[in-house]
């Protein structure tokens, strides 16, 4: 997505979106009018597609630019580089892209060595606050539940970089417990036909019959 942005311009000489599929031309028209209207002094993000509408914005130079770095796959370098679908799809667009931001903030040490290591890239590593998870009405913190009564173990959106391998691994060390899985953006077809191969995993619609599984 991010490298068809580049060969073919997110705008035209009249300003229209060219080279790009109408899902893309949406998000790119939003990004683009949410920075109008709410003309920020920080704008943070963690995909190529929000740095690239950054790094062109008519109001560029009014804020500053923070790239957020949750995995080695987002990273356009190093051995998990490209390691999954939908990450760094033009890794020398986006190094070059991301040696321009203002600031980067990896989610963990590990990122930060990593980034060091292998693209010899400058990125600070910061905790990420638990007062992010509050109520947004209550500003309370979130009800403790405690579900260790619970039949089954639950895992939300089971793909490599969020620890599937881990999953799959206790599935099978422990045949008797039940698990269950709801597939998000990072499960691709062969994962799910991974966790399908395994009989004390049920995979549950992500939209249905969720309070058949409450916490």
């Amino acid at each position: 997505m991010a490298a068809e942005i580049e060969q073919k311009g997110v705008k035209t000489e009249t300003g229209e979106l060219s080279g790009v599929s109408p899902h893309v031309a949406t998000i790119v028209n939003l990004f683009e009018n949410r920075i109008d209207k709410f003309e920020p002094t920080h704008l943070a993000f963690n995909d190529a597609l929000t740095m690239k509408i950054a790094a062109i914005h008519p109001k560029r130079d009014t804020f500053c630019r923070i790239a957020i770095i949750h995995t080695a796959e987002q990273l356009p370098f190093g051995p998990f580089s490209q390691g999954v679908d939908g990450h760094c799809l033009n890794p020398k667009l986006e190094d070059s892209m991301l040696r321009d931001v203002d600031g980067i903030w990896a989610v963990s040490q590990a990122i930060k060595d990593y980034s060091k290591t292998y693209g010899d890239l400058d990125t600070k590593f910061l905790v990420h606050s638990p007062l992010t998870y509050k109520d947004p009405q209550t500003r309370e913190c979130p009800v403790a539940r405690f579900n260790l009564d619970k039949n089954e173990v639950g895992m939300v959106n089971p793909c490599p970089h969020k620890g599937m391998d881990i999953l799959v691994g206790l599935a099978r060390e422990l045949p008797h417990i039940e698990f269950v899985t709801w597939a998000s953006w990072g499960s691709g077809p062969e994962h799910i036909e991974e966790l399908k191969a395994i009989p004390n995993i049920t995979q549950v619609s992500s939209c249905c019959r969720l309070l058949k599984y409450p916490c």
